[in-house]
């Protein structure tokens, strides 16, 4: 895996003599960045050519179904590949290259060189991911680094059972040298007491502590919550498979004719371990999925209900009013009733006195006091003269000032 001490074991096999190619002019550089800060070797162009063709990336690794190496696709990238490693290292006769990617690829590459050994670089998933997430703090999130460290880690494991391998721990380069040297070179095929001091020094001078910026134990990573279940199993687990292996080494003890051999049957569990991740995670995904469709579905019958309340309120204001304007309209009609029966009574009357009067003009009686009523109006006029003349003839005979009150 990434921030695993890839690059610190690569620089260790380079000044034991093996050939690095173009990787090894780059040793120092161990930031896994997508971004091409670094030149990649032709090797890891071709890892990425196959995350390309299967949908995918180191970091978004795409789903490797079985035989997925046996698509004409990949097999076409064969010829690419052979012909990366005879331009990488010509004629070389110990040669290494360093990359995380060839953890996922190895079904590609086991059958290309069969005859590689394969060294598997480990380091605590709390360290691993802590280092991965300072180089890349915007891209990945914290399950995403555990659960690619499980992934790598898993598929080593997996496509190296029955193969020449090492497993090494980036923590034991820091506390115990000499023997990681001595193992190292001896998996190289080297024998220890052949390896000058000048170069054990040089070894020690590569491993800067100043380097390792997370540091978490084993109790710290048992304890873990933020790790899942599968990837604290495989780190434990091999741990410990390595403690026995050294307490078997240094005892004397064959740790080869332990049946099944424990770091073989951490082998045979570990796909278990990350099909059981990507199952819980599958599951997990669901569950929230689940929660969330429940918790809008809650959500929206909430609104729902809050504007069947508001609705219910608007139609009781509505209803209100409407009783209101009813009785407003009932009361103008009674209103309006008795006008009309007021009026209707006065009409009556109305028409009664006209046809009283009709009747009276049309009787002969009315004929016969016709002239009788006009020397009436006539006598009244008169009287009404009179009364304007002597009012006058009294109002002149006063003197000045009585006319003035009179006024």
């Amino acid at each position: 895996m990434h921030c695993c001490g890839t690059s610190l074991t690569a620089r260790l096999l380079n000044i034991l003599g093996y050939d690095l190619g173009t990787d090894g002019q780059h040793s120092d550089s161990t930031s896994p960045s997508r971004t091409g800060a670094r030149r990649q070797s032709p090797l890891s162009e071709i890892n990425d050519a196959i995350f390309d063709t299967l949908g995918g990336t180191w970091w978004r690794p795409p789903d490797m179904a079985s035989d997925w190496e046996q698509r004409r696709e990949i097999q076409a990238l064969r010829q690419d590949a052979l012909q990366a490693i005879q331009s990488e290292f010509g004629d070389s006769t110990r040669w290494a290259w360093r990359d995380p990617r060839t953890s996922l690829t190895l079904a590609f590459w086991r059958d290309l060189v069969p005859d590689a050994r394969w060294v598997i670089c480990m380091r605590s998933p709390i360290e691993a991911a802590s280092s991965l997430l300072s180089r890349e703090p915007d891209e990945l999130s914290w399950d995403v680094a555990v659960q690619l460290w499980l992934r790598h880690l898993a598929s080593a494991f997996e496509y190296t059972h029955e193969r020449r391998r090492l497993l090494v721990f980036y923590e034991d380069y820091f506390y115990d040298q000499d023997r990681q040297f001595d193992r190292l070179a001896s998996f190289a095929g080297i024998d220890p007491a052949n390896v000058s001091q000048s170069s054990r020094d040089e070894m020690r001078a590569a491993i800067d502590p100043g380097l390792r910026h997370h540091r978490a134990s084993v109790a710290d990573v048992a304890q873990a919550d933020s790790v899942s279940l599968e990837a604290r199993v495989l780190f434990l687990a091999a741990r410990a498979a390595q403690v026995a292996s050294a307490a078997g080494a240094e005892s004397g003890f064959r740790t080869d004719a332990i049946e099944p051999d424990l770091v073989d049957a951490i082998a045979r569990i570990v796909p278990r371990l990350s099909v059981g991740a990507a199952e819980r995670e599958r599951l997990a995904a669901a569950e929230q999925a689940r929660n969330e469709a429940l918790a809008m579905a809650c959500s929206e019958r909430d609104d729902a209900r809050r504007a069947e309340r508001h609705h219910r309120i608007a139609l009781d204001h509505a209803l209100a009013e409407l009783d209101s304007a009813v009785e407003e309209i009932k009361t103008t009609r009674r209103d309006a009733d008795r006008d009309t029966e007021r009026k209707d009574r006065a009409l009556v009357k109305v028409t009664r006195a006209r046809n009283t009067r009709r009747a009276l003009e049309r009787s002969r009686t009315w004929r016969l006091t016709r002239p009788l009523r006009t020397l009436y109006q006539l006598l009244l006029g008169l009287h009404r003269q009179a009364s304007a003349a002597r009012s006058w003839h009294r109002l002149r005979a006063r003197g000045p000032l009585d006319r003035r009150r009179a006024k």
